[in-house]
């Protein structure tokens, strides 16, 4: 049921159905075990047990033919995928080099895959102050001054930011004027700014609007 709800729904957020999965197996084995137990018991013969519980298990697959089919499809069928590859992606691969990293703070995370350029921090993308609850193991200010040393210690070429005041949150740690001192406006896209480090800059140039 689980493997079937999280494969065949195309609702938002569907990888939330993954979670379900445990329980919904611990669930099935629960009570196949349970109807398994009791048809040996009363019946007493593993022969009829068997052809019982057979039977329920194909009388499911009967009337829920339909969901069982289409999870199977989507779980055996190949899909390429097809997805264009955004011009920001193609401008940021042909402006670094492969060992070069970059920093995507916003929700388009698909600018690393096609561009082929890894983060410098574990916290590829921030879901704003979400990412940096404290825990028993880390404050937030912890987990924000870990990424601060991440983003010092292996600065990256270009940073894409939605707003302007994207990093405002990460004042405390100083992380929004570590940024204004040294990077400066590459361009500008139709949905974000690109930033690249102000040491790589090569004189001063009017920042294109792409």
């Amino acid at each position: 049921m689980g493997l079937f709800a999280a494969n065949i729904q195309h609702m938002h957020s569907n990888h939330y159905y993954i979670q379900v999965m445990p329980g919904f197996i611990m669930t099935a084995a629960s009570g196949a075990a349970f109807l398994a137990f009791n048809l040996k018991r009363i019946c007493h013969s593993t022969i009829v047990s068997s052809s019982i519980f057979t039977f329920l298990i194909l009388s499911l697959l009967v009337f829920d033919n339909t969901m069982a089919r289409a999870g199977f499809n989507m779980l055996t069928r190949y899909q390429p995928l097809n997805v264009a590859t955004e011009p920001i992606s193609l401008y940021i691969r042909e402006n670094t080099k492969d060992n070069d990293t970059i920093w995507v703070p916003s929700y388009d995370k698909y600018i690393y895959l096609q561009s082929g350029r890894l983060s410098p921090s574990k916290y590829v993308y921030l879901f704003e102050h979400f990412f940096f609850l404290p825990s028993m193991k880390e404050t937030s200010m912890e987990r924000m001054r870990s990424l601060k040393a991440d983003l010092q210690r292996n600065q990256p070429v270009f940073i894409f930011l939605k707003r302007e005041n994207e990093l405002n949150y990460l004042n405390p740690v100083g992380i929004p004027q570590w940024v204004k001192e040294n990077y400066t406006l590459d361009s500008m896209w139709h949905d974000g700014y690109l930033l690249k480090k102000a040491s790589l800059v090569q004189g001063t140039t009017d920042a294109s609007i792409k």
